[in-house]
């Protein structure tokens, strides 16, 4: 474990102890007793959200092959085992993407992998934009909040849309070759430039192709992405069903809108421990709910990704070493 993650993680505790501070355990333990059997529900909703995700990668990957994609149950695995490495390692992504790459391997290229990650990872940020924006929308007409919480949070879903639109845009200009041929020209020695660079062309070439040609892909992508973020909102406006919260469909849309602007905000936390369970103590606060029951909400999201965690790794350890698609 390297130092970066263990100073993250700590000052995730940090956060994570000062808001039980504020709310003690009594609101947890009495949420366990209301929801009880509700657990299980909300436990397996992961498993909607991981295949409507589980089918926008598999369109993603269908575009980057001419040959046979794999099959969906594949995709499936690769998701949940993938996405249970992201939740456990600092700035999210650098573990689970490559391993879905890797577990992927025996249907898609080394290259075509690279080029599906980069590709499929773009187009969730872009359906995440789209969903919190709707979000944000509509708390314009349906929800009651002060001005500066309200324009602030459209100035950081601003900054992320920038972000990932020029990243997205890039992506059809040989953003790989160009940022290989950049770090080539500062004092550092790369082994086997040229290499390198040939690879990250074949790259370029593919995810620009794919922008290209590939339309039914990349919608078909785009909106299983999307819809994911929608059924999430349906299982936050569950959970809180389940903790007796009486809120609306559009308030649990937009709860779940900012949870995932925390998420982004502190993707350097493992787990973003700790300021989950601070952002959403201050977010029930503005809308005028229990802050404790935004502690508890973000804890039983924490519980559930435990058991995703569990989940997905045990499938990892399963996993044959070679397999064969017939």
């Amino acid at each position: 474990m390297k130092k970066s993650r263990i100073v993250f993680l700590a000052l995730g505790l940090v956060f994570l102890g000062l808001a039980l501070h504020q709310v003690g355990f009594a609101p947890f333990v009495e949420a366990v007793d209301t929801v009880r059997w509700g657990f299980l529900p909300i436990i397996c909703m992961n498993i909607l959200w991981y295949f409507t995700d589980a089918v926008g990668l598999y369109f993603v990957t269908r575009g980057h092959t001419e040959e046979k994609p794999p099959r969906l149950g594949t995709v499936l695995r690769a998701q949940v085992c993938g996405e249970a490495l992201n939740n456990v390692t600092p700035f999210m992504n650098l573990g689970g993407e490559p391993m879905k790459g890797m577990l992927l391997k025996e249907w898609i290229s080394g290259r075509s992998a690279v080029g599906t990650i980069i590709v499929d990872n773009t187009l969730k940020y872009v359906g995440t934009i789209l969903f919190v924006g709707t979000g944000l929308a509509l708390s314009f007409f349906f929800l009651d909040l002060p001005a500066e919480v309200r324009w602030s949070l459209v100035a950081a879903l601003a900054v992320f849309a920038a972000i990932v639109g020029f990243f997205a845009v890039s992506q059809t200009h040989g953003v790989l070759t160009r940022g290989l041929t950049f770090i080539a020209k500062l004092p550092i020695r790369i082994r086997d430039l040229e290499g390198k660079l040939e690879r990250a062309r074949a790259v370029d070439g593919d995810m620009s192709r794919f922008y290209r040609e590939k339309r039914r892909e990349f919608f078909g992508a785009l909106v299983m992405h999307l819809a994911s973020r929608f059924l999430a909102a349906l299982d936050a406006y569950l959970v809180l069903w389940f903790l007796g919260v009486d809120v609306g469909a559009l308030t649990a849309l937009f709860i779940l809108s900012i949870s995932i602007l925390i998420n982004l905000a502190f993707a350097f936390i493992p787990l973003a421990m700790g300021a989950s369970e601070g952002g959403h103590f201050f977010l029930f606060k503005v809308l005028g709910l229990s802050p404790g029951t935004g502690v508890v909400f973000a804890l039983i999201g924490r519980i559930r990704g435990f058991v995703w965690i569990g989940i997905g790794l045990l499938l990892l350890t399963l996993s044959p070493a070679r397999e064969s698609d017939p």
